[in-house]
């Protein structure tokens, strides 16, 4: 138990620590937020609207069908605002440190009980590793995201419009095959539809929409 605590606390300091190099230390975040040239004048308009606390999208439609909406997408300019009305009294005071301390040591702890859940393969450095960090599986989600973000961006809603019809059809074919498969199986020399013969006689109630009124 002593070494599940220190392994847990150990992985929350370093997670910690490198959140903080990260963001306040190291340049790898700066191109991801930048400051705006007029911050004032934007900020005094964002008040002369009088919004409320929210997620703001520009640009904005309620129908997909709008003609407006794709000329107003391409002609930018395209962001989020995300507002706080009443403001902050300190954005990292000493309680959102602790929070956020109190989530790393969570996230190490989950982490070393799933490791624990490894058996043999727990007791290897890389195993642990290549569990932990996912490299496997996150360089196929990489691979899949990257893919999905290019038909996204060069062929628009019309690009997932026609994606997802593909695996409407993909789905519908593949239960077909799969159903078929199976009745195949559970028929024998009979076939599929003798493997349906059998589960109606063996299973007469799994066939009913609606059951009895004794049941």
């Amino acid at each position: 138990m002593g070494r599940i605590i220190a392994a847990t606390l150990a992985g929350a300091v370093i997670y910690f620590v490198w959140g903080m190099l990260a963001w306040m230390v190291l340049p790898i975040h700066g191109p991801t937020v930048s400051a705006l040239p007029a911050e004032a004048a934007i900020r005094d308009a964002m008040i002369a609207q009088n919004l409320e606390s929210g997620v703001y999208i520009v640009p904005f439609t309620e129908e997909m069908a709008d003609p407006t909406f794709n000329e107003r997408n391409q002609a930018g300019p395209i962001f989020n605002i995300f507002l706080r009305k009443e403001g902050l009294t300190s954005p990292m005071g000493p309680a959102k440190i602790a929070i956020g301390f109190l989530l790393d040591v969570l996230a190490a702890g989950l982490a070393v009980g799933l490791i624990l859940c490894l058996g043999p393969c727990g007791n290897s450095f890389g195993c642990r590793v290549g569990f932990v960090t996912g490299l496997g599986v996150f360089t196929g989600m990489a691979m899949l995201a990257g893919f999905a973000l290019l038909y996204s961006l060069y062929g628009g809603l019309k690009a997932v419009a026609l994606t997802d019809i593909i695996q409407v059809v993909i789905l519908i074919l593949g239960g077909f095959a799969i159903t078929i498969l199976v009745l195949s199986m559970v028929g024998g020399s009979a076939g599929a539809m003798g493997g349906l013969s059998t589960l109606m006689s063996e299973l007469p109630g799994h066939f009913e929409m609606i059951l009895d009124r004794d049941h």
